[in-house]
């Protein structure tokens, strides 16, 4: 699924990994893997992106994006996940 309608103006471009995560720092077991939710929020003006996830994921992530809004301009991130290895997302959305 390249994305779910949520409403509107919410879209969900979230991303499963069902094969690299199989656990969370050695407490939690993800014998299913993982699903990364994220968000597009559709202004009338501005693009919002809430977001998490893992460099893995991303070429598909931005695919999601660019089907989107296109090459528009995001004009705000949200990180919802506060970790070093996460912030390498904001360099390629930007």
């Amino acid at each position: 699924m390249l994305y779910k309608k949520i409403n509107d103006d919410i879209i969900w471009i979230g991303v499963n990994d069902r094969k690299k995560l199989k656990d969370l720092k050695n407490y939690i077991p993800l014998d299913n893997g993982v699903t990364y939710n994220s968000y597009l929020i559709l202004d009338e003006k501005k693009f919002v992106l809430l977001m998490v996830l893992r460099k893995v994921k991303m070429e598909i992530f931005l695919s999601k994006i660019e089907a989107m809004i296109g090459t528009a301009p995001i004009d705000y991130i949200i990180v919802n996940h506060v970790e070093p290895r996460s912030f390498w997302l904001n360099q390629k959305v930007y």
